[in-house]
Order: structure tokens, then sequence, then C-alpha cells
């Protein structure tokens, strides 16, 4: 069964848990962070073999996806914050461009031979 994502389940639990449903940190931040886990796992669906009441219990309880196969750390670092439990300790839209800008930074020093379009 496949997990709803769009204005989904990790959506209305944080409606639960702010008074601003419409802020860039309660909403899109969290389906941000799944949609990197997505890309970086090479398009696999996020917990595989689980429906949507499963997904709500297994994150309201603290589980989160594990990084995907040679997914650099920093960039699994900037998933765990979209999915930081406080939707208030997310990151803005602006503080995820400069954590990305970051990593592209890094990739760039250690990997001179692989420059990247800027």
């Amino acid at each position: 069964m496949e997990v709803v994502w769009e204005k989904g389940l990790m959506e209305i639990l944080d409606r639960k848990k702010t008074a601003k449903p419409n802020d860039w940190n309660t909403l899109s931040c969290r389906s941000f962070g799944v949609l990197l886990w997505e890309i970086f796992s090479l398009g696999y669906m996020p917990y595989p073999g689980r429906g949507n009441q499963d997904v709500m219990q297994l994150v309201t309880n603290g589980g989160r996806l594990d990084a995907p196969s040679n997914c650099p750390e920093l960039v699994y670092n900037i998933m765990k914050m979209c999915w930081h439990p406080h939707p208030q300790e997310r990151p803005t839209f602006s503080q995820i461009i400069e954590l990305v800008n970051s990593c592209i930074q890094v990739i760039q020093v250690n990997f001179p031979k692989h420059k990247l379009p800027t």
C-alpha cells in the first residue's frame, strides 16, 4: 500500500503540534526531507510495505527513515533536520538553501574533478 504524501499524513500530525498550519516549517519541511530521501534512494518508496496508519504510528513514536545507501552524511543531516519532532525546530526554506549550498561547496572541495554547475 502506498503512503499518501501530498498534503499527507505528516502534515496532519504537524497541524496538531502548531498553531500555524500554513507555515513552511509545519507543512512542507518534513515532506521536503522525504523528497530528499526519495532522490538519494534513487526513487525508492519510503516506508515500503507499510500502510498510512503504520507510518503515522512509526513517526509519532520517533521512527525515521534510515539514510539511503551512498547518501552523503551532510545530506542525511538535512533530512533529519526536516524531520525534527518539533515543527518549530525545523529549518526554514532559506536555511535549507544555505545548507544545500554548503553541501555543494564541500563536494566541490573534496571532489574537484567533479565540478557542479553554480
